[in-house]
């Protein structure tokens, strides 16, 4: 489950771990990506991934379900 206390390694850890267990391939891109390459460098309050999946939305907002995001909308929060 992802905290307030998470950092964003573990928030990235816990949402590919997620979605991988429910067969959907994503790749950690922009800022969060260079934040964990280079953190003295850049600094990122987000994690931004690309999925190549054929899923929908939905089954997006099931997989992160257990890590503790919602479904808000269009966006999973």
């Amino acid at each position: 489950m992802i905290t307030q206390e998470s950092t964003l390694a573990d928030v990235c850890f816990a949402v590919s771990a997620a979605l991988e267990a429910h067969g959907m391939s994503a790749v950690l891109t922009g800022g969060s990506a260079a934040a964990l390459y280079a953190p003295q460098a850049y600094m990122s309050d987000d994690a931004d991934f690309v999925l190549d999946a054929d899923g929908s939305l939905a089954e997006v907002a099931v997989a992160l379900e257990p890590t503790g995001f919602r479904r808000d909308g269009c966006n999973v929060r």
